[in-house]
Order: C-alpha cells, then sequence, then structure tokens
C-alpha cells in the first residue's frame, strides 16, 4: 500500500529532524491530498532543510517532468529565472513567446519557493500557477504537474500578500527553536548525520492512484457536524473561516481518513485541521482547544499541563517572593498527577507526553534544589 510509504517517510524525516512532527506530519497530508503549504519561522528552525529531505521521496519517472524545483526569490526576481528562459530561436522565427521550461518551475513535481512574498515581480505568476496549476504562454493555458508547493520565510507578510497567500496556501505551520532544556533533543539533533538520503520513493504513477482513493473517500456526518460546530465556536472566539476555505480543509480530513487505511473519515480526523484554520499566530493556541476539545481531550490536557508548568517557572523565576518554592513545588506535583492519570497516552499523544513529563520533572529538581538549599541555609 502507498500509505506504507507515506508512513515510513514520516519515520524517516522524524528520524532526522527533531520536534518537527507536526511540520512533517502536514507536508505529507498536503501531498497526499494535492495542496500547498507555507512555513513561517525564524532563521535557523531546519524549514528548508525539512522540505529538501521530503522532497528526496518524489522523483521524476517521466522525461517532462523534474522531482524538485527551488528558488529564493527576491525583489530583483525575474520571469525567466522561475519558469525559465525565452526560446529566442522560437521567437524569431514565429514571434511566439515561449519559455525553455524544461528544468524550472512548470516541469516540476514540488516546488519550494523560499521567500516568495519577497518576489513581487512574478508574485501574480506564481500563485496563478499554484493554485489552478496552469502556466499561460501565448494565451494558452497548459497544465503543469504540480503535485505540492511549499514556500517559507522569516518575516510576517502584508496584509495583502497574507491575503493572496493563504487563498492558495492552505496550511500554515510556525516551527519552532528546539528548548534548550530539551537535553534529549538538542543531543540528537547535534549529532544527526546531515547528509542521510530519505529512502523512501513515491512515484507519479502512485501518486494518481492515491488521488483516487482519496476522493473517494467517503463523508462521515458526525464529523461534518463535529466540523460545523469547531467552525461555529471559532466563530464565536474572532476567528471567521470562509465557505471556500471550509470545502479545501475537507480535503485534508480526506487524506487523514485514507493515511489511516479507511473509506470513511471519521471525527479523530479533525485534528490535523488547526493550520489551515488560524489568520494571526495569536489564535493558534485558541484554533487547537476548539479543535482537541471535540476530538481529542487528552491532547488537550497535555498541551495544558506543558504550557501551565512554563508559565509557573517563568513567573517564579521573574519574582520568586511572589509565590513561593514550596508552593511552585505543590501545583508542579499537582499537574504531575494530571498526566499520572492519563496513564498510557494514545500513541498520536506519546511524543507530547513525553516532553509534558520531562519538562515537569526538570522543573521539580530545580524546585527540590532551591528548597533544599534554602533549608541548608537556615540550618534544618
Amino acid at each position: 500500500m502507498v500509505q506504507n510509504k507515506y508512513k515510513k517517510l514520516i519515520e524517516e524525516l522524524n528520524g532526522i529532524m527533531q520536534n518537527r512532527s507536526e511540520e512533517i506530519t502536514a507536508l505529507v497530508l498536503g501531498h497526499v491530498s494535492m495542496t500547498h503549504v507555507v512555513m513561517l519561522g525564524d532563521p535557523g528552525t531546519g524549514k528548508s532543510y525539512l522540505v529538501r529531505k521530503f522532497a528526496e521521496a518524489f522523483p521524476s519517472d517521466a522525461s517532462s517532468t523534474i522531482p524538485f524545483f527551488e528558488i529564493g526569490l527576491n525583489s530583483f526576481t525575474k520571469p525567466e529565472d522561475v519558469f525559465g528562459g525565452i526560446d529566442i530561436h522560437r521567437w524569431k522565427a514565429t514571434s511566439e513567446l515561449v519559455y525553455n521550461s524544461s528544468n524550472f518551475l512548470p516541469n516540476a513535481r514540488v516546488a519550494f519557493l523560499d521567500e516568495m512574498s519577497r518576489g513581487e515581480a512574478v508574485l501574480n505568476s506564481l500563485l496563478t500557477i499554484v493554485n489552478e496549476r496552469i502556466f499561460n504562454v501565448n494565451g494558452v493555458a497548459q497544465k503543469v504537474p504540480l503535485e505540492m508547493a511549499i514556500s517559507a520565510t522569516n518575516f510576517k507578510f502584508s496584509s495583502n500578500e497574507f491575503e493572496a497567500m493563504r487563498d492558495r496556501f492552505l496550511q500554515w505551520l510556525t516551527p519552532q527553536k528546539l528548548d534548550l532544556h530539551d537535553e534529549e533533543s538538542l543531543f540528537k539533533l547535534w549529532q544527526a548525520d546531515d547528509n542521510k538520503q530519505i529512502t523512501v520513493r513515491i512515484t507519479e504513477a502512485e501518486l494518481k492512484q492515491v488521488r483516487a482513493e482519496v476522493n473517494a473517500v467517503k463523508f462521515d456526518e458526525d464529523t461534518l457536524k463535529a466540523f460545523k460546530t469547531i467552525l461555529i465556536e471559532l466563530k464565536d472566539n474572532g476567528i471567521l473561516v470562509s465557505d471556500r476555505r471550509s470545502k479545501a480543509i475537507l480535503k485534508l480530513v480526506k487524506a487523514s481518513a485514507w493515511m489511516d487505511c479507511r473509506d470513511v473519515m471519521n471525527t479523530a480526523d479533525l485534528e490535523c485541521i488547526w493550520s489551515a484554520l488560524w489568520s494571526d499566530e495569536n489564535q493558534i493556541s485558541t484554533v487547537k482547544k476548539v479543535i482537541r476539545k471535540y476530538v481529542n481531550p487528552e491532547r488537550q490536557i497535555i498541551d495544558d499541563v506543558f504550557e501551565g508548568s512554563q508559565l509557573l517557572m517563568q513567573n517564579w523565576k521573574t519574582n520568586p517572593v511572589a509565590t513561593s518554592a514550596s508552593e511552585v513545588s505543590r501545583q508542579l506535583k499537582a499537574m504531575k498527577s494530571q498526566l499520572k492519570k492519563i496513564g498510557t497516552p494514545k500513541a498520536a499523544n506519546k511524543q507530547s507526553f513525553d516532553m509534558a513529563n520531562f519538562l515537569l520533572d526538570k522543573f521539580q529538581e530545580t524546585i527540590a534544589d532551591v528548597i533544599l538549599q534554602k533549608a541548608g541555609t537556615l540550618g534544618i
């Protein structure tokens, strides 16, 4: 089954990337559903590296296509940098404007458009080819083999650029730097082999099969009702989702069901849609909470513990007088009890569960040392 290839790809990418499971899952679901992804984040978070490793899984098996096209866009980017140079001989002979596009975007399976919003001169043409998968030459619309476009940027878009991009890119991700307290992930990152190759190969013929199977996934009334409830609650929180976008989001739900080898979607498939629902980074936490309220309450408990422990320690370090170390210790123990009640987490929640557990243990060690030092000072 092709699903096993995608699962192997997820496994291999997680093996060389640290704390990027959300981004990796989003890229896979984007490719399965043939939708596009944007990654917003600080330099050095591995966005470009992840995209390049991901693209290794999609070779070209047709002479007319290339597996991967990458370009870093800026204000000096010209159309020929993206679409190929003009065929001068053809133009001289026939006055037709034709691009030599064999090694450029119009012939690529996967495209990485780094800093896309900086390419003002070609942005409209890029958005057209991404959205409609056609390339206009001499007024003739030519279909392109583009399966997925990925953009990454280190800075904020202007409001107009954001709206134009948001209309064409379904998932928006915000990869974060590794926590310096997460020793295990840091050590794995430092020791990782950057030249390790991805072994998975998913062909164009296999993708054609995938597309047919994903399109055949059936809608489920309970899932659609849960989706409607989520959209209503988000609206009540000031987060609006257009009809066109909500329909596109269901492509991700179908892709999630297909990845789980089901031909009918269910409510669990809705957890992946968080990346397609926010329009401001401040909304991400609310979006995730609303979705998990109906889909995965266990994950919400884990996230609340993780975020709560970080906030508790941050406030204590800022003003240790306001809350005693013993009171902080008591609250950390209460959070630990919440995790213990979960017992063995669901497989999808295990990484987050382990991280929350790890953080609590580290914080408890810190507080215990402070209490012991204070007791020693008092001669207790």
